[in-house]
């Protein structure tokens, strides 16, 4: 591959990278907004969750190219350990309470939305946020280490 077209392929690649990092920015805003308001948790965890499922899809597909659609985040982590296994740090099966945090943010999406007594506490949504602020970082390095 010519460098102008390496070049050029890498520079569309960190463009598309950046707006869904911004995309994932929004989400883990919006649920700190919505953190404050304890009816709203379960909708704060929603956006944690779609923080996250955005950061591991954005960095599959800048490290792969492969545009991954799933909302499970385990699924996308199994495709993150082959590109980027330093990445599994942040959540991690390692205990039972990182696992009981994953457990949890994967029920976000759909539990979070649909049953009526799935609840979350402000510690546990304290403790998501800033495990996905965290997630969002390290993409951030990874992808900033091959441009």
């Amino acid at each position: 591959m010519s460098r102008d077209r390496r070049a050029e392929l890498m520079a569309r690649m960190s463009a598309g990278f950046s707006r869904n990092m911004e995309a994932a920015d929004r989400f883990l805003s919006c649920a700190e907004h919505t953190r404050g308001e304890r009816s709203q948790h379960k909708l704060a965890g929603f956006f944690v969750h779609q923080a996250v499922e955005t950061v591991y899809r954005s960095l599959i597909k800048a490290l792969d190219g492969y545009d991954k659609k799933c909302h499970q985040i385990r699924a996308l982590q199994k495709d993150v350990r082959i590109c980027a296994p330093q990445f599994q740090a942040v959540f991690s099966d390692r205990n039972k309470e990182e696992r009981r945090l994953l457990d949890l943010l994967e029920d976000c999406y759909l539990r979070g939305r649909y049953d009526e007594t799935f609840t979350i506490s402000g510690e546990d949504l304290d403790a998501l946020i800033t495990k996905a602020g965290s997630l969002r970082e390290s993409a951030e390095r990874i992808v900033a280490g091959i441009t």
